[in-house]
Parts: C-alpha cells; sequence; structure tokens
C-alpha cells in the first residue's frame, strides 16, 4: 500500500511531545466475553452519538479507545467520534480466539479502520489486549478465566509464555502494516514483557494494585527508554472499599451464576462478595493516577472505561452489581432488548475536573 508509513507526528521521538496530550476513556461497543453474549446488548448510532458527545464536552476527553468483537460497531463508533472531532484508536477484542483467527480478525480490522484513517484522519489501531489471557493458544486453558488463574499460579512459566506472545505479536504487527497507515500499538498487561522496538507507542494496561503499588512509579519510568510516547490504554478500578488495593482485578467480586437445570434463560451475573460502595475511592484512585501519568510525562491515558452495562445498579447493596464495574457511570437495570439509563458517579465528575484542567496540546 502506498501510505506504508505512520504520519510525521506519529514517528516524533518521545522526548518531542509536549504536554499530557491524549486525554481519553475506554469505549465499549459490545464485547463477547461469553459466546452467545455482547456486554452491550444494544447500541445505536444515535447511543453511540449521545454518548461520545457526552464524553467530548462534559468529560473533557479529545481522544477515545474503542473496543469490542463486533466490527461493524466499531467502525460506526469510529465514524462518529471522529464526527465529533475525537482521535480514535480502534482495538479488536476476539476472546477466546485461536491464534489463526486473531491474525485473521485484525487483519480484516485493519482494513476497515484505514478506510476510516484516509477518510478521516487521527484514527490509529491497536492490535489487542492482554493476549496472553485474552487469546487461546499462549497459556493453557479453554477460556480466559482458566488461563487468568494459570497465570496466577504457574509464574515460572511467565518467561516462555511472554517469548510466545511476541511471535504473536510480531504476526499481527505484520498484518496490521500490511493493511493500515497510522500507529500501531497494543495493550499490555503487567506482567507481559512486550518487544515494543516496532510499535509506534507503548501501550499499557497500566493497573495499580497492592502488588505493585511501591514500585508503580519506578516501573513507569523505565519504560521511557524505549524513545516512545507512552500510552496508558487502561486504567481503573471499582467503586467499593479496598477496591484501590485490587486495580484491575476489583471486578472479581461478581461472577457468572448458571440458570437453574432446565431453564433455557442466559447466566447472570452475581456478587459473590458484597463490600461497601463506596465512590470516592474510585475518583481518588482515578486522580491519583492522571497526576502521576502527567508527572511523568505520558502521553495519553485512557480511563476505563465509560459504562459497563451487564454491572447493573440497585439500592439492594447484596444486587449491586455496579460495585464490581469500573465503569464511571452507572447502569440502571432495564427491560431486555432495551438499552439501559445511566447516571453520573463520583468519579466521572473527578475525570472532568481533571482532563478539564489540561489544555488540548493537540492543537
Amino acid at each position: 500500500m502506498e501510505d506504508q508509513q505512520a504520519s510525521t507526528q506519529d514517528q516524533q521521538p518521545a522526548e518531542d511531545y509536549q504536554g499530557f496530550t491524549e486525554r481519553g476513556i475506554c469505549y465499549d461497543v459490545g464485547t463477547s466475553y461469553v459466546p452467545g453474549m455482547l456486554s452491550r446488548e444494544v447500541l445505536t448510532d444515535e447511543m453511540i452519538r449521545d454518548e461520545l458527545t457526552v464524553i467530548r464536552d462534559e468529560l473533557h476527553c479529545n481522544a477515545v479507545n474503542l473496543f469490542g468483537s463486533d466490527r461493524d460497531r466499531l467502525v460506526r463508533a469510529g465514524r462518529i467520534a471522529r464526527e465529533l472531532g475525537l482521535l480514535v484508536w480502534i482495538q479488536p477484542r476476539l476472546i477466546d480466539a485461536d491464534q489463526a483467527t486473531t491474525i485473521a480478525g485484525v487483519a480484516e480490522m485493519a482494513v476497515a479502520a484505514e478506510e476510516l484513517r484516509r477518510q478521516y484522519g487521527e484514527v490509529s489501531f491497536n492490535v489487542g489486549c492482554e493476549l496472553t489471557v485474552f487469546m487461546a493458544g499462549i497459556i493453557p486453558g479453554r477460556d480466559f478465566l482458566r488461563r487468568a488463574m494459570r497465570l496466577g499460579w504457574l509464574w515460572v512459566l511467565l518467561p516462555w509464555w511472554n517469548l510466545r506472545l511476541n511471535v504473536v505479536l510480531g504476526r499481527l504487527r505484520k498484518v496490521a502494516r500490511a493493511n493500515f497507515g497510522g500507529r500501531i500499538g497494543y495493550g499490555a498487561g503487567t506482567w507481559e514483557s512486550v518487544n515494543w522496538s516496532d510499535f509506534d507507542v507503548v501501550g499499557l494496561n497500566y493497573y495499580r494494585d497492592k502488588s505493585n503499588k511501591s514500585r508503580y512509579v519506578s516501573d513507569l519510568r523505565g519504560f521511557h527508554r524505549y524513545r516512545k510516547p507512552i500510552v496508558i490504554v487502561e486504567f481503573g478500578c471499582c467503586p467499593y472499599e479496598g477496591a484501590d488495593r485490587l486495580g484491575g482485578g476489583g471486578d472479581h467480586i461478581a461472577d457468572l451464576a448458571e440458570p437453574p437445570t432446565g431453564e433455557a434463560s442466559r447466566p447472570k451475573l452475581k456478587l459473590r462478595r458484597n463490600p461497601r460502595r463506596d465512590e470516592r475511592v474510585q475518583a481518588d484512585y482515578l486522580a491519583e493516577l492522571v497526576g502521576i501519568f502527567e508527572a511523568e510525562r505520558v502521553y495519553g491515558s485512557y480511563v476505563f472505561e465509560f459504562i459497563e452495562p451487564l454491572y447493573t445498579y440497585s439500592t439492594d447493596p447484596a444486587e449491586d452489581l455496579d460495585k464490581a464495574s469500573f465503569g464511571i457511570v452507572r447502569a440502571l437495570p432495564a427491560a431486555e432488548g432495551e438499552p439501559p439509563a445511566w447516571e453520573r458517579k463520583a468519579a466521572f465528575a473527578e475525570v472532568a475536573r481533571l482532563y478539564g484542567r489540561v489544555p488540548d496540546a493537540r492543537r
């Protein structure tokens, strides 16, 4: 293809970037974490436009990380986001797919992302998220939950798994470069050791928890050695007491409950633990990390995430699934097949304050 290389801006060394440039949030267009189910069952163009307008105007975001399993939804959301003037990252999530299916899906999505980029500009492409867990074939296990458990038990095998990861990432970069002319990135888990030399940015799913709190800043500083822009692809926590110590694992208080034998209904989420709801925990966590990212010359950060509709809010603490949600708005119960209404949480106001006080360095 003619436009094989990223733009001149995309190729600048990290030290040439000034300010906290990309202020963003993750926006799920519907991810199939469970076969036959989407995390967002209903998502119309009107909903996308309304929510992305809130993200732009109220949260003061200038960028959005669009992720999900549905190609058409990613394209629709990308088009609307660019029409609203938001910088766009597109990240396909093909949960539990094998390597061949993942590579084919990324190649297909890269073609669609390139069409958006050529038409609208300021579209970047992320080849995946924490693939050691979310893709089949690197860590043994029939689904991502089992692979995540093995990751916790078998740390001694992590170097071998990271070698396998980088082989896969090399193949994904190759098909992405062949079909997409803008910036290429990846969302690496904190346990993943990625060869960043052929990526345009260092992309980190950078959650802080009790296990890495003491070295969180020093580890972040270490990524500057790659002399590339550092983009925090995900960070966040849940709104309950103690969630800040769990970071990305805070949603483990909820689990899928299988329907009774003989019933054809879908499995539903239930709380396994019932901690006390505290929205300030989530808001303060985000404020602390954004402060760190600014101080450490991070190029961009993307709060995880805007809304998780399956984790609905309830005034009954034992039924309040929103406690297990990273969303900065809480989804209200809705009839089946209907989109949920939502309410702003304390974290919403905090993100709006944090992002609103930073000048847009892209202009």
